[in-house]
């Protein structure tokens, strides 16, 4: 628009319009705030003192922060700008056109309070495009000296450039200051980097071991698996209960708390709960006492899905209870004429438990 010669109040319109266009990155609204100001440079007539065009590119500087700190960094958890290149456009403006440099190193000092002080490219690039550009050698040299006491990527580099400054324009006070200075520097950086090594070598260790325990841990579950003839019993036992429509139900977990209970509270909680929560020594004992039969005594009856809807099925049933078929034609003989009763007894081996169910065939649906 600006290379069409568009009309100025237009251009600002579309500004407004595109920050309001909902971009889905932070570092988006850094580059149309960059255009926009880049434009409003071009406008200004610096070899004016004070004109109408510089105070609106100062306020749009100042808009342009404010909006990437409350408006972007609020949306998306960053200013999309790190390295403050706004903020660093803004100083070389007032340095180099405006020959402000107060106002130029108030925003310089503003950069590096936001985490750039640590890193030396950002240091040099003050250096050299501000106070080496259209500063004094005595602001070159304390920024220099902040930049080796705060430099944490590269003090080797600062130190450099330091030392070289004073080689070409300091007095041998100047040179001495600058080499105690980055001696004593250099000799920390060297320690602490020494240190991260030890850390960083124990934490390789740390990370060895841990990964060596999970081996071990593996290996140890793989030996514990169950063998294949015992899954294959586990299989075979299920598929007899899934015969008659429905699985054996598994003991409930108890206390250990509970193994101490006399004989008498025993035989109370079993009369109460039934046969499951017994524990294996009890149902040992009673198995052999009433001398139930097993699945292997009884004929294997198929179930036939034809006669679902004359068949009814009862289980957890108590395995003392006196005849009970004879019992069970009793109850059900209201419901019509009871024409087979299939006593199921099953017991599972790997708990000790003994499951007794009943199964029944109606001559008709009534």
């Amino acid at each position: 628009m600006e290379r069409h010669c568009v009309d100025h109040n237009t251009i600002v319109e579309t500004f407004e319009k595109a920050l309001n266009a909902g971009f889905i990155q932070a570092t988006d609204y850094v580059e149309i705030w960059q255009s926009y100001l880049d434009y409003l440079r071009r406008r200004v007539d610096f070899t004016k003192d004070s004109s109408k065009e510089l105070e609106e590119l100062r306020a749009a500087f100042a808009r342009a922060l404010d909006y990437l700190k409350q408006e972007v960094e609020e949306r998306f958890g960053e200013s999309g700008d790190p390295t403050c290149s706004i903020m660093q456009n803004w100083a070389r403006v007032e340095a180099h056109h405006c020959n402000n440099m107060q106002k130029a190193r108030e925003l310089w000092d503003n950069i590096m309070t936001k985490g750039n002080s640590k890193f030396a490219n950002m240091w040099l690039e003050y250096y050299n495009n501000l106070e080496r550009a259209h500063g004094d050698i005595q602001h070159c040299r304390k920024a220099l000296h902040r930049a080796v006491m705060c430099t944490s990527d590269y003090p080797e580099h600062v130190c450099e450039v330091l030392l070289t400054l004073e080689k070409i324009e300091g007095t041998l006070e100047d040179w001495d200051i600058a080499v105690h200075k980055t001696e004593m520097r250099l000799s920390r950086v060297s320690e602490q980097r020494a240190k991260d090594a030890v850390l960083a070598r124990q934490e390789e260790e740390r990370a060895e071991q841990r990964k060596k325990s999970r081996a071990e841990k593996k290996a140890a579950k793989k030996v514990k698996k169950v063998k294949p003839g015992d899954k294959r019993k586990a299989e075979e036992e299920d598929e007899e209960d899934e015969e008659w429509g429905e699985e054996a139900e598994q003991p409930s977990k108890r206390p250990k708390g509970e193994e101490k209970l006399e004989d008498n509270e025993k035989d109370e909680m079993e009369t109460e709960i039934g046969l499951f929560g017994r524990s294996t020594t009890s149902m040992a004992h009673t198995s052999a006492r009433h001398k139930l039969p097993t699945t292997k005594e009884q004929p294997k009856v198929l179930h036939d899905t034809n006669k679902d809807s004359i068949t009814v099925f009862i289980s957890n049933l108590s395995f003392n209870m006196p005849d009970p078929e004879k019992q069970l034609r009793k109850v059900f003989s209201g419901c019509g004429e009871i024409t087979d009763v299939r006593v199921i007894y099953i017991t599972t081996k790997a708990l000790s438990v003994v499951i007794v169910m009943f199964s029944f065939q109606m001559k008709k649906v009534p």
